[in-house]
Protein backbone atom coordinates (compact mmCIF):
# COMPACT_ATOMS: atom_id res chain seq x y z
CA UNK A 1 0.00 0.00 0.00
CA UNK A 2 1.12 3.61 -1.02
CA UNK A 3 -0.10 6.57 0.53
CA UNK A 4 0.98 10.05 -0.99
CA UNK A 5 0.79 13.26 0.56
CA UNK A 6 1.51 16.13 -0.92
CA UNK A 7 5.50 15.68 -2.37
CA UNK A 8 5.66 12.86 0.75
CA UNK A 9 4.70 9.40 0.28
CA UNK A 10 4.61 6.16 2.62
CA UNK A 11 4.59 2.56 1.37
CA UNK A 12 3.41 -0.38 3.51
CA UNK A 13 4.00 -4.23 2.47
CA UNK A 14 2.18 -7.05 3.64
CA UNK A 15 2.97 -10.54 2.79
CA UNK A 16 0.02 -13.27 2.75
CA UNK A 17 1.13 -16.95 3.12
CA UNK A 18 -1.42 -18.84 0.57
CA UNK A 19 -1.35 -22.48 1.62
CA UNK A 20 -2.69 -25.40 -0.93
CA UNK A 21 -5.75 -27.15 -0.07
CA UNK A 22 -4.59 -31.00 0.96
CA UNK A 23 -5.85 -33.57 -0.70
CA UNK A 24 -7.71 -36.62 1.04
CA UNK A 25 -7.44 -39.08 -1.72
CA UNK A 26 -6.90 -43.12 -0.33
CA UNK A 27 -6.97 -46.36 -1.49
CA UNK A 28 -8.50 -49.29 0.14
CA UNK A 29 -7.72 -52.56 -1.28
CA UNK A 30 -11.43 -54.04 -2.54
CA UNK A 31 -13.18 -56.57 -1.90
CA UNK A 32 -12.42 -58.22 1.01
CA UNK A 33 -13.79 -61.29 2.91
CA UNK A 34 -15.68 -60.47 6.30
CA UNK A 35 -12.75 -60.18 8.77
CA UNK A 36 -9.64 -60.59 6.17
CA UNK A 37 -8.15 -57.11 6.13
CA UNK A 38 -8.31 -54.29 3.89
CA UNK A 39 -4.48 -52.14 3.19
CA UNK A 40 -5.50 -48.11 3.25
CA UNK A 41 -3.06 -45.77 1.93
CA UNK A 42 -2.96 -41.98 2.03
CA UNK A 43 -1.86 -40.65 -1.28
CA UNK A 44 -2.62 -36.89 -1.06
CA UNK A 45 0.41 -35.73 -0.36
CA UNK A 46 0.21 -33.83 2.64
CA UNK A 47 2.89 -33.95 5.43
CA UNK A 48 2.99 -36.47 8.46
CA UNK A 49 1.77 -33.50 10.92
CA UNK A 50 -1.57 -32.52 9.35
CA UNK A 51 -4.51 -33.62 10.77
CA UNK A 52 -6.50 -36.45 9.51
CA UNK A 53 -10.09 -37.38 10.07
CA UNK A 54 -10.75 -41.23 8.81
CA UNK A 55 -13.85 -42.89 9.33
CA UNK A 56 -14.25 -46.52 8.90
CA UNK A 57 -17.78 -47.46 8.96
CA UNK A 58 -17.66 -49.62 12.25
CA UNK A 59 -14.52 -51.26 10.82
CA UNK A 60 -12.09 -53.13 13.34
CA UNK A 61 -8.70 -51.38 13.00
CA UNK A 62 -6.32 -53.97 13.20
CA UNK A 63 -3.09 -51.66 13.04
CA UNK A 64 -2.42 -47.68 11.80
CA UNK A 65 -2.58 -43.93 13.23
CA UNK A 66 -2.92 -40.79 12.03
CA UNK A 67 -2.24 -40.32 8.30
CA UNK A 68 -1.58 -44.29 8.21
CA UNK A 69 -1.42 -46.93 6.37
CA UNK A 70 -4.37 -48.37 8.22
CA UNK A 71 -5.11 -52.74 8.21
CA UNK A 72 -8.94 -52.59 8.75
CA UNK A 73 -11.20 -55.25 8.87
CA UNK A 74 -15.16 -55.91 9.06
CA UNK A 75 -17.24 -58.91 10.55
CA UNK A 76 -20.43 -58.31 8.44
CA UNK A 77 -21.00 -58.60 4.79
CA UNK A 78 -21.92 -55.11 2.99
CA UNK A 79 -20.35 -52.12 1.14
CA UNK A 80 -18.84 -49.93 4.06
CA UNK A 81 -17.69 -46.39 3.13
CA UNK A 82 -14.43 -45.61 4.33
CA UNK A 83 -14.16 -41.70 4.33
CA UNK A 84 -11.29 -38.89 4.85
CA UNK A 85 -10.86 -35.59 5.49
CA UNK A 86 -7.43 -33.74 5.90
CA UNK A 87 -6.32 -30.55 7.58
CA UNK A 88 -3.19 -28.76 7.13
CA UNK A 89 -1.83 -24.61 7.64
CA UNK A 90 -5.43 -24.28 8.48
CA UNK A 91 -6.58 -25.66 5.23
CA UNK A 92 -9.31 -28.63 4.88
CA UNK A 93 -9.86 -30.32 2.13
CA UNK A 94 -13.12 -31.57 0.64
CA UNK A 95 -14.02 -35.31 2.36
CA UNK A 96 -13.11 -38.09 -0.06
CA UNK A 97 -15.05 -41.31 0.17
CA UNK A 98 -14.06 -44.87 -0.80
CA UNK A 99 -16.41 -48.10 -0.80
CA UNK A 100 -14.80 -51.32 0.18
CA UNK A 101 -17.04 -54.41 -0.89
CA UNK A 102 -17.11 -56.89 1.96
CA UNK A 103 -18.41 -60.31 1.08
CA UNK A 104 -19.24 -63.20 3.28
CA UNK A 105 -17.77 -66.61 3.22
CA UNK A 106 -20.49 -69.15 1.57
CA UNK A 107 -21.79 -71.64 3.90
CA UNK A 108 -21.31 -74.99 2.45
CA UNK A 109 -23.66 -77.87 2.35
CA UNK A 110 -22.94 -81.99 1.68
CA UNK A 111 -25.43 -84.14 0.94
CA UNK A 112 -25.96 -86.62 2.54
CA UNK A 113 -23.97 -88.34 5.35
CA UNK A 114 -24.57 -92.08 4.19
CA UNK A 115 -24.43 -95.69 4.91
CA UNK A 116 -23.62 -97.81 1.86
CA UNK A 117 -22.67 -101.28 1.13
CA UNK A 118 -19.42 -102.59 0.47
CA UNK A 119 -19.32 -102.27 -3.40
CA UNK A 120 -21.89 -99.70 -3.53
CA UNK A 121 -21.18 -95.96 -4.57
CA UNK A 122 -22.59 -92.62 -3.11
CA UNK A 123 -23.44 -89.55 -4.83
CA UNK A 124 -22.28 -86.68 -2.36
CA UNK A 125 -23.65 -83.29 -3.63
CA UNK A 126 -22.06 -79.61 -1.87
CA UNK A 127 -24.41 -76.47 -1.99
CA UNK A 128 -23.90 -72.96 -0.96
CA UNK A 129 -20.97 -71.78 -3.27
CA UNK A 130 -19.86 -71.16 -7.15
CA UNK A 131 -16.65 -73.54 -7.47
CA UNK A 132 -15.95 -76.25 -5.27
CA UNK A 133 -12.94 -78.52 -5.25
CA UNK A 134 -12.73 -81.65 -3.25
CA UNK A 135 -10.03 -83.01 -1.39
CA UNK A 136 -7.78 -85.52 -3.71
CA UNK A 137 -9.22 -89.18 -2.98
CA UNK A 138 -8.85 -91.80 -5.52
CA UNK A 139 -12.54 -92.89 -4.31
CA UNK A 140 -13.77 -90.08 -5.78
CA UNK A 141 -15.31 -89.91 -9.26
CA UNK A 142 -14.22 -85.83 -9.80
CA UNK A 143 -12.15 -83.41 -8.09
CA UNK A 144 -13.83 -79.79 -9.39
CA UNK A 145 -17.92 -80.59 -9.91
CA UNK A 146 -20.47 -79.88 -7.36
CA UNK A 147 -21.84 -83.85 -7.55
CA UNK A 148 -18.97 -86.34 -7.01
CA UNK A 149 -19.44 -90.34 -6.93
CA UNK A 150 -17.78 -91.70 -3.78
CA UNK A 151 -16.41 -95.69 -3.85
CA UNK A 152 -14.93 -96.18 -1.10
CA UNK A 153 -13.92 -99.57 0.64
CA UNK A 154 -14.35 -98.77 4.20
CA UNK A 155 -15.60 -95.45 5.95
CA UNK A 156 -14.29 -92.29 4.53
CA UNK A 157 -14.31 -88.93 5.42
CA UNK A 158 -14.64 -86.17 2.12
CA UNK A 159 -13.49 -82.72 2.46
CA UNK A 160 -14.84 -79.83 -0.68
CA UNK A 161 -13.83 -76.22 -0.43
CA UNK A 162 -16.32 -74.14 -1.76
CA UNK A 163 -15.48 -70.47 -3.27
CA UNK A 164 -17.53 -67.49 -4.11
CA UNK A 165 -16.74 -63.86 -4.75
CA UNK A 166 -13.15 -64.56 -3.58
CA UNK A 167 -14.05 -65.87 -0.46
CA UNK A 168 -13.64 -69.65 0.63
CA UNK A 169 -15.08 -72.40 3.30
CA UNK A 170 -14.78 -76.48 3.86
CA UNK A 171 -17.07 -79.07 4.60
CA UNK A 172 -16.50 -82.96 5.19
CA UNK A 173 -19.05 -85.34 4.98
CA UNK A 174 -18.42 -89.32 6.06
CA UNK A 175 -19.41 -92.02 4.26
CA UNK A 176 -19.76 -95.30 6.08
CA UNK A 177 -19.44 -98.48 4.46
CA UNK A 178 -21.13 -101.39 5.78
CA UNK A 179 -20.33 -105.13 5.51
CA UNK A 180 -23.03 -107.49 3.50
CA UNK A 181 -24.92 -109.41 5.97
CA UNK A 182 -24.27 -112.99 5.04
CA UNK A 183 -27.53 -115.56 4.20
CA UNK A 184 -26.67 -118.56 4.83
CA UNK A 185 -29.42 -121.12 6.29
CA UNK A 186 -29.49 -124.80 6.41
CA UNK A 187 -33.29 -126.68 5.05
CA UNK A 188 -34.12 -130.40 6.49
CA UNK A 189 -33.52 -132.60 3.04
CA UNK A 190 -34.94 -135.04 1.41
CA UNK A 191 -38.68 -135.20 3.19
CA UNK A 192 -41.40 -136.99 1.48
CA UNK A 193 -44.19 -135.01 0.20
CA UNK A 194 -46.37 -133.53 3.13
CA UNK A 195 -43.90 -133.30 5.64
CA UNK A 196 -42.26 -130.29 7.24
Amino acid sequence: LSISAGSCTADTTINIGVHPVPLATFTATSPVCTGVNSNIVYTGGSPASATYTWNFAAGIIASGSGQGPYVVNWSSPGTPNVSLTVSDSGCTSLPVTVPVTVNPYPVLTITPATNICIGSSATLTAGGATTYTWAADPSLSATNTASVIATPASIDTYTVTGSSLGCSATASVTVTVLPLPTSAFTAASPVCTGQN
